[in-house]
């Protein structure tokens, strides 16, 4: 689990399309019942250097320790250049999904000038 600021790379840059990559988040607090994906494109470990591409929230997460609530994280870009997201809470089996078209028409070529980072955010709950 990535927090604060900081990001987490998934897609590496010069991968070639299409391409997908999971993770495994977990909350990071006792009792966490959310949890913010923000996905942003760019090189910076830094989240608020980066262009920001959309944010996935995965919601009524059960009361636990942290660390024991887990969900698992799909980054996938096709050929259109659009990047899938899919959350599954690993408990409950629940599926959040969101598609963003990432920059315009891309080719393989223009894929491999980006990097896709999720900053898993803890979220008040």
């Amino acid at each position: 689990m990535t927090a604060g600021n900081y990001v987490e790379k998934v897609l590496e840059r010069n991968m070639a399309i299409p391409v997908e990559q999971s993770r495994i988040f977990s909350t990071s607090r006792d009792g966490q019942a959310e949890l913010k994906i923000r996905i942003v494109q760019g090189e910076s470990r830094r989240a608020d250097e980066n262009t920001p591409l959309g944010e996935l929230v995965v919601s009524d997460l059960r009361p636990a320790p942290r660390g024991q609530v887990e969900v698992l994280v799909t980054f996938e870009v096709d050929t259109n250049g659009i990047l899938n997201v899919t959350a599954r809470d690993q408990d409950s089996g629940r599926i959040i999904k969101k598609s963003v078209k990432v920059s315009g028409e891309l080719d393989e070529r223009a894929m491999s000038k980006i990097e896709l980072r999720p900053e898993a955010k803890a979220a008040r709950g």
